[in-house]
């Protein structure tokens, strides 16, 4: 009974996303791995990016949970597009969105929660376009903001570039 449990974790994120979701995997995008927490990006078949919270537990790494946000493209009315993955009732949440803000560098939400940005030409292959330039992410632990009013962006000199109004 418990090796059949065990074959269901593996030993790196990476391989258990492959794990579960291998056929629906394009091209793979990256992201990071914090302690027993990781979160990693994926273009799906339907060139859709996917958004997946994996954990660590004892006998090796699990996805937890996934989310299909959109296209790869974000209109230029909407500079950032933005999804959750998990329970909606769990107190912390993993956001995650697309955005076409040209040079950005630091994005923080709510003045208080600093977004990972994945540049995307540096992860996509040449012959794939898309006119969103970053994959954002966060997670928020305390609370679930309904909506990101209080989003600001910096370029590589700081300088604030975009402020939500």
């Amino acid at each position: 009974m418990y090796s059949t449990e065990i074959r269901h974790f593996a030993k790196n994120p990476q391989g258990a996303l492959f794990q579960e979701l291998a056929n629906d995997i394009k091209i793979y995008i990256g992201g990071s791995i914090e302690d027993k927490d990781a979160y990693l990006f994926y273009l799906n078949q339907n060139d859709q990016v996917v958004g997946n919270h994996l954990r660590k537990y004892l006998f090796g790494w699990k996805l937890k949970s996934s989310h299909t946000g959109s296209g790869l493209d974000v209109s230029v009315k909407q500079i950032l597009s933005q999804y959750n993955t998990g329970p909606r009732e769990d107190k912390s949440k993993f956001y995650f969105g697309l955005t076409s803000i040209e040079h950005a560098r630091k994005m923080i939400i709510d003045g208080e929660y600093d977004a990972i940005l994945i540049p995307l030409d540096e992860h996509l292959p040449k012959n794939v376009t898309a006119r969103s330039k970053y994959l954002w992410y966060a997670y928020f632990e305390d609370h679930t903001p309904e909506s990101h009013d209080g989003i600001e962006v910096f370029d590589e000199f700081n300088n604030l570039i975009y402020q939500s109004s």
